[in-house]
Parts: structure tokens; C-alpha cells; sequence
């Protein structure tokens, strides 16, 4: 028997994922000129690197790559553009020149702190019809898809 809600719960979360970008992409506290950078709106590509970065602390173009799941070039160009931003730092590990870690400049802490407020907001609106206990039931029932994804089941 054909499961029928398996493609739909995959386009729905497709849905949710690319809604929840845009109001990220379109707010005003998300710009390079609050980081007292040289102005404009960040990319999604740049947004996805300030919440990479955000979750980690630091990283590295490779680490940075396999997560975007772009390529080595590509990444590289955001990178560089969000230093010329003053937006992240880049900086040789002690024990390893041949290794560079990339993490936020003082102008790009503060951006991020902004984004994190921002991106608070909008996930407590995405869930205000919510009761705690639905919000806990979906995050179970999210966890378990997450795990059988990566289980390959």
C-alpha cells in the first residue's frame, strides 16, 4: 500500500524551510549595515553562514562547504564578501597555519545577536496556535522523521 502523506509532509516541510528563509531574507534587523558594515540585505547564502557560525562559534571554508553543500569556491566567495562586510574574521589556528578559522568580527557578533532576537520572534509566531503540548508532540514527531532520515530507514 502506497503511503500517500510521505511526498506531502516532505513538500510541507520544503514549504515551511523556504517561508521561514524569506522572512529571515526580508527583515530589516538582517542587513549588513546594522554590523556598521557598507549596507545592503545579506543573501540567504550570507543569513545561512551567520546561523552556521552562530551555532558553532567558529568554522572552517571545509566545514562550511559539506554543510551548504556547495563548493569550495563558492563558499569561499561568501566568505570573503562577509569579511569584506566586516561581517567575519578570518584567523590561522595556533597549532596549524595551514588551518584558517573563520568566525564573527565584533561588528558581526552584534548582527548575529540581532538576527538570533529576530529569528526568536518569528519562530514563537510560527507556533502561537500552538499549545505546549502540540509544540512538544511536533518536536518529538520531527526528531523521529530527523532520525529516520539519518538512519536511512
Amino acid at each position: 500500500m502506497e503511503n500517500n502523506y510521505a511526498f506531502q509532509i516532505l513538500q510541507q516541510i520544503r514549504e515551511l524551510y523556504a517561508q521561514i528563509n524569506l522572512s529571515f531574507a526580508h527583515s530589516d534587523t538582517c542587513t549588513a549595515e546594522d554590523a556598521n558594515s557598507k549596507g545592503g540585505h545579506l543573501t540567504p547564502q550570507q543569513l545561512l553562514v551567520v546561523k552556521l557560525i552562530g551555532h558553532e562559534g567558529k568554522t572552517t571554508i571545509s566545514t562550511l562547504c559539506q554543510q551548504m553543500s556547495l563548493s569550495k569556491g563558492t563558499v569561499s566567495g561568501i566568505v570573503s564578501r562577509m569579511v569584506a562586510m566586516d561581517i567575519l574574521e578570518k584567523h590561522h589556528d595556533e597549532n596549524d597555519r595551514r588551518t584558517v578559522w573563520i568566525r564573527f568580527s565584533p561588528a558581526g557578533k552584534k548582527l548575529a545577536m540581532q538576527f538570533r532576537s529576530h529569528m526568536s520572534g518569528v519562530l514563537d509566531t510560527l507556533v502561537k496556535d500552538f499549545s505546549l503540548e502540540e509544540q512538544a508532540a511536533l518536536s518529538q514527531n520531527l526528531n523521529r522523521l530527523i532520525k529516520s532520515v539519518k538512519s536511512g530507514n
